[in-house]
């Protein structure tokens, strides 16, 4: 990822840079649209779930992102889509708080969200459901 410049590339096998998401603009850009015409926010964490596909935690705009092995389209999987909207709220619907790093188990094919501002560990069960694993929303 590089946060800085709001995109993400992947590294080729003739080591060239190749654009995957994001156009270079920080701001919450659209679903649905190639990812690489989506501005995303800045970018924290990368994993890979199951069937290979891309997953991005756009801090700024609150939200995660997949972006689709097989098609390069980008859509919302937690948190707010328009991207604008940060909390907490667990359940359907779920809204975060600048998630930062993210890892998938493939065992469970569970995601992991480390969501900072809410100080707490969440845990993606399917498209845009959101628990609470771990923390209480303070330091202590």
């Amino acid at each position: 990822a590089d946060t800085d410049n709001a995109r993400v590339f992947a590294v080729t096998a003739d080591g060239m840079l190749r654009l995957v998401a994001g156009t270079g603009v920080w701001a919450a850009g659209p679903d649905n649209v190639a990812a690489t015409a989506s501005a995303i926010g800045r970018v924290y964490g990368l994993a890979f779930d199951g069937f290979g596909n891309l997953l991005v935690s756009e801090s700024d705009n609150c939200r995660v992102r997949n972006v689709s092995r097989t098609t390069g389209i980008i859509r919302t999987i937690a948190g707010d889509p328009v991207g604008s909207n940060c909390g907490f709220v667990d359940g359907s619907n779920a809204l975060l708080n600048h998630p930062v790093k993210i890892a998938f188990d493939a065992i469970s094919s569970t995601l992991y969200i480390a969501d900072a501002y809410n100080i707490r560990l969440r845990a993606l069960l399917s498209v845009g459901v959101v628990r609470t694993v771990a923390g209480n929303g303070t330091n202590e």
